[in-house]
């Protein structure tokens, strides 16, 4: 999911400085998409457009908020879309991975086409990283036990659980909850 968030101020060093594409066929839809499949490990990243330039990051804010009139630039490649101003920046969010529930698993396991267990690093981001590179068709990535992740087309096949289960500290982000024993904490892949 891409939402947009507005016009922001542009500077050197760029505001969004981890990826960059500039080229006349940059758009807020195609940065968007560069972004998220150059970033998609990612749980919240951020797109940017000023003129044929794009840049992803995951701070916008270095130079302050602008005004809505500032980013008021046609992109050349479809002038029905905005692509900042002269010293502006037009940013969207880009959410990865939709939550989608608590889910009980079993035995064989509901998310199936692949899986990694006993990671020290594993969030949902992480998970949704690991499907994305190793089970490319799957639609969902599941997160269990802390340090599991599991790809797969189907997550409901043992049932829905209440959210209250799923309570264990993802190993690599302790803000984070990643699933239970036998319990899937499922994200929809994608935005």
């Amino acid at each position: 999911e891409s939402i947009p968030i507005g016009c922001y101020n542009e500077g050197t060093p760029r505001t969004l400085d981890m990826f960059e594409w500039d080229s006349s066929d940059v758009t807020a839809t195609e940065c968007v998409n560069f972004c998220y499949e150059s970033m998609s490990p990612l749980e919240v990243i951020y797109a940017g457009v000023q003129g044929t330039v794009c840049t992803c990051g995951t701070t916008y804010h270095t130079y302050g908020e602008g005004v809505d009139e500032d980013c008021n630039t046609p992109c050349s490649a479809d002038s029905s879309q905005i692509c900042g101003g002269d010293s502006s920046i037009s940013v969207a969010e880009i959410r990865i991975g939709s939550y989608m529930g608590c889910f009980n698993d079993g035995t064989p396991r509901a998310l199936s086409s692949a899986s990694k267990t006993g990671y020290d690093g594993m969030t949902a981001g992480a998970c949704i990283g690991f499907c994305t590179q190793r089970a490319a068709s799957s639609q969902y990535a599941g997160v269990q036990a802390g340090d599991e992740c599991y790809c797969g087309n189907s997550y409901d096949t043992y049932g829905h659980a209440d959210e209250s289960d799923c309570n264990e500290q993802c190993s690599g982000d302790s803000s984070e909850i990643c699933g239970g024993t036998m319990l899937s904490s499922v994200h929809l892949m994608g935005y």
